[in-house]
Formats: C-alpha cells, structure tokens, sequence
C-alpha cells in the first residue's frame, strides 16, 4: 500500500474521526460538568443564603413583634379619644413638662414607646439582608418604617402654608431619631413610671412636648390632622398583624377616618403610601378605599 492509499484509506479516516470525537466529547464534558457543578454550587450557596437571611429575619420580628403589638394597642386607645374636649383640655400644660401629668406624659410614652420598638427592629435588622425576606416579612419592614415619616416628613404638608424651617408642626429628622432612646434602657423599653421619674432630661423631648401641648381640633394648625393620620396608620396596623382582639371592623374604620373629622391630610397620606411602595399591602389597599370613598 502506498503512503496516498495509506493516508486515503477507510480505515485511516475511521479511527481519526473517532479519536477528535473522543476528544470533543471529553472537553465537552469536562467543560459541561464544570458548568453545571458551578451552577449548582451558586444555586446551593444562595439557596443556604436567602433561608439564613429570612430565617434570622423572621426570629427579628418574632421576638418583638409582640411588644410592638402591645405598644400600638396602648398607643391606639389614645389616638380614639382623640376628639373630645375633655381629652383636648387635658393635653394643654401650658410648657409644663416637668410636672407629671398623667394623660399628657403617658400619651407621651406611649407614642414614644411605639417608636422604640420599632427602632429597635430596625436596628436588629441592619446587617441583614432585607431585600430578600418574604413578602409579607418585607411588608411588615415597609410599614415600620414608614411609621416614623409621619412625625417628620414635611410632605405630608405639601399644599399648604407651612415653613418647614422650624419644629411647628413636625420634628426634624435627626431629633426624632433620638427621642426614642429617652425609653430605652438595656435595649428594652422602660415602664411608665421610670419614664416619670427620668422627666427632667434636658429639654431633650420638648420638641415631642410642644407638638402634643394644646393640641385641639379648632386650632389654625396641621398638628391634629397628622394625628388623625397616626390612627388611621396605627389601626391598619393591627389590622395587619394583630391578635384578633386588637383588629378593627370596616365600620368603625370609618368612624375612625371620619370622627370628629377627616383629616385634610389624607391624600398626601395616600401618596406618600404609595410613594413608599406599601399601596399593593392587603389592610393598605382597604384602607385607601376607604379613604377615597369617604371623601367630604
């Protein structure tokens, strides 16, 4: 046979072509194996990661998810009562935030004593991934922090004569930030009576004084309709995630939107809701139904 047959031959051709084939196909699966074990490994990794994250995400909420429940609630009974003469004139000391007065200071507390719990979730949260908690996880985040733009975010007052350069009617950012650790204690909250006898601080809270002193529904102030606003917020809240006793029917939600008044505040409380990305959250949802449909 010739060198040309040789290289020409059947044969020849047969076993080069199985040889590349074995080859590719070894790279091939090499490379595919390779892939696939990577893709698997990421998959696996950020499997383990997402069920650590929500799962310290959730042992967060859980362990003070309770408190919080129980603060709003006390918080809540204020906020109804929030009407009346009788409760209006009992919130007017005149600047005398050193007494113990006790339906003014113990409002007090309670607003504040919300504010701490949340605070404290926040902060339990921070070197957490929240991004990837679950959906109702992520919600409960949501609302929480949006609780404390109502003291401070001058948007609600878009529309209206308001120098946002001064604490009328609001309190500043980085104020706010600061108050709740007038209750705090150890990382708890304290109880009312250590919160008395601790009421010479400083002047440190006479920003949250002043803008609870005197507070009425007559007055030529946006005050009031902002506390309308923290009900409506604070209802919805325990509708959302309390215990059945502390949940309010669809009538007496109305009531409570309605009764003395609406707020005028209400559709940049809508805005600002949705703004917050909370407008798609179940009670949320029902409650600016509710609002709109209950327009004067």
């Amino acid at each position: 046979m010739t060198i040309e047959e040789f290289f020409n031959s059947p044969q020849l051709i047969a076993a080069i072509v199985a040889a590349l084939t074995t080859l590719i196909t070894f790279f091939l699966t090499l490379f595919t194996k390779n892939y696939i074990e990577k893709g698997l490994l990421k998959f696996r990794l950020d499997t383990e990661h997402h069920f650590e994250q929500r799962k310290k995400i959730k042992n967060v909420l859980a362990a003070n998810k309770s408190h919080l429940l129980k603060a709003c609630e006390n918080l809540n009974h204020r906020l109804w009562n929030f009407s009346t003469p009788d409760h209006f004139r009992w919130l007017k000391v005149d600047g005398d935030f050193n007494t113990p007065h006790y339906y003014f200071h113990s409002f007090i507390y309670r607003i504040l004593a919300v504010n701490a719990w949340m605070h404290k979730i926040e902060s339990e949260l921070i070197h957490l991934d929240t991004t990837i908690a679950t959906k109702e996880d992520l919600e409960f985040i949501k609302f929480i922090r949006f609780h404390g733009r109502i003291f401070s975010d001058t948007a609600f007052f878009k529309g209206y004569d308001y120098d946002y350069n001064y604490q009328t009617d609001h309190i500043f950012k980085n104020n706010l930030d600061e108050l709740f650790q007038c209750v705090m204690k150890n990382n708890q909250v304290i109880s009312f009576n250590e919160y008395l006898s601790a009421i010479p601080i400083g002047n440190q809270l006479d920003c949250l004084y002043r803008l609870l002193d005197g507070v009425n529904l007559e007055e030529d102030r946006l005050r009031w309709q902002w506390f309308q606003i923290l009900k409506m917020l604070n209802l919805t809240f325990l509708n959302s995630y309390g215990y059945d006793y502390q949940k309010t029917s669809e009538d007496k939600m109305i009531t409570a939107i309605n009764n003395p008044l609406k707020s005028k505040l209400c559709e940049n409380f809508i805005f600002l809701l949705r703004e917050h990305k909370l407008e798609s959250q179940t009670e949320i949802k029902s409650l600016i139904k509710l609002l709109k449909r209950n327009r004067h």
